[in-house]
């Protein structure tokens, strides 16, 4: 990569609605404004149906978490201030519950290509105070190991750049997606004798668990 380009950006919205529309209607909504995300950059990559919360501070009612790829960070005020998108912002404002709908603007450290047949374990990481990068990646590379024993694997990461809008969690610092074959591979390792003794310590010590936030979706 050369001086002057700059690296693609991924945009996180968690989706949530107001009664009685549904992810289905977001999906449509999303159709209407695509000439108008693509003239300015964004273009919607996947999209991940939520099948529980698992804890955390995010809106208890996101039906869906959408991943963007976005070229600039100017193009998201370019689509916000295009008329064409500008007319669809009463559909927007019925449909969805805007206070709490969360985005995040984040680069990649790491993407690879998702598989359908799995679940996607979603978790928006917070730190406590003094703990950063250095931390986390030693607990997460430690994760990994353990977890592959319920073949639980790492398939992408990415850095929060800015978070932008909604309920949160505000302060989260990255977003890691992690496949699994089933939903109770979660569960198993939580109970997981080294995970509970060496790991559940280290977390709580440098997580905010309060506010860290985690997700069991499918991809869509």
């Amino acid at each position: 990569m050369s001086d002057t380009e700059k690296p693609e950006l991924r945009v996180f919205e968690l989706v949530t609605m107001r009664a009685p529309y549904t992810a289905a209607d977001h999906a449509a909504y999303l159709q209407a404004i695509k000439p108008y995300m693509e003239k300015h950059g964004l273009v919607h990559r996947a999209a991940f149906n939520v099948l529980k919360k698992g804890s955390g501070s995010a809106a208890e009612h996101v039906v869906q978490i959408g991943l963007m790829q976005l070229a600039s960070p100017e193009g998201m005020q370019g689509i916000f201030q295009d008329p064409g998108y500008q007319s669809h912002v009463p559909q927007r404002d019925q449909i969805h519950d805007m206070e709490n709908l969360t985005l995040y603007m984040a680069k990649p450290v790491f993407e690879k290509p998702f598989n359908k047949a799995n679940v996607t374990l979603m978790d928006f990481v917070v730190m406590q105070p003094g703990y950063g990068k250095e931390n986390w990646e030693t607990y997460f590379s430690n994760l990994e190991r353990i977890g592959a024993k319920y073949k639980l694997t790492r398939v992408a990461s990415y850095e929060i750049l800015q978070y932008t809008t909604g309920k949160g969690p505000k302060e989260a610092v990255l977003i890691n997606l992690y496949e699994a074959p089933t939903p109770e591979t979660l569960g198993q390792l939580q109970q997981d004798k080294e995970y509970q003794e060496k790991m559940v310590p280290e977390r709580d010590r440098i997580f905010n668990m309060q506010e860290h936030s985690v997700f069991i979706t499918r991809l869509n």
